[in-house]
């Protein structure tokens, strides 16, 4: 994220001149700023003190950490469930895994495997067995 030329003090300090009625288009000359960033400011920032302004910045901080964990996390367990799906399609020679053109998709994987504990639930002694699996688009 770009970081700014002004401090939190001074883009209050400009607020607050604006508030008590120093003309923007002065203040943003004065200032070396255009008015579209004053005005972005007073949006964001308006009515607030430096403790509510420090405030809103940590959470932000910890919003933006706390969704790249979320976005890493999520992401170790799609691998993990893809690595799962495909090891259970290596080991159950009915599943098309190889060799083919059209792999599978996850859905019919996931319902392959359920049928397989089902089935080795209600029958344990075909429980080596695994139903085929219909490639992707049928």
């Amino acid at each position: 994220m770009k970081k700014s030329r002004f401090s939190d003090s001074q883009i209050l300090a400009i607020l607050k001149q604006a508030e008590s009625g120093a003309p923007v288009a002065n203040l943003c000359r004065e200032h070396g700023m255009s008015n579209a960033c004053f005005y972005q400011w007073r949006s964001k920032f308006g009515g607030m003190d430096a403790s509510m302004m420090k405030r809103l910045k940590e959470l932000e901080d910890e919003n933006r950490r706390l969704k790249k964990m979320y976005a890493d996390e999520r992401l170790k367990a799609e691998m993990v469930q893809e690595a799962f799906l495909l090891s259970h399609a290596r080991m159950c020679p009915k599943i098309p895994f190889l060799g083919i053109k059209e792999i599978p998709s996850i859905a019919n994987l996931l319902n392959a495997m359920q049928a397989t504990d089902t089935a080795a639930l209600q029958h344990p002694e075909q429980a080596l067995t695994c139903p085929s699996v219909a490639p992707a688009g049928q």
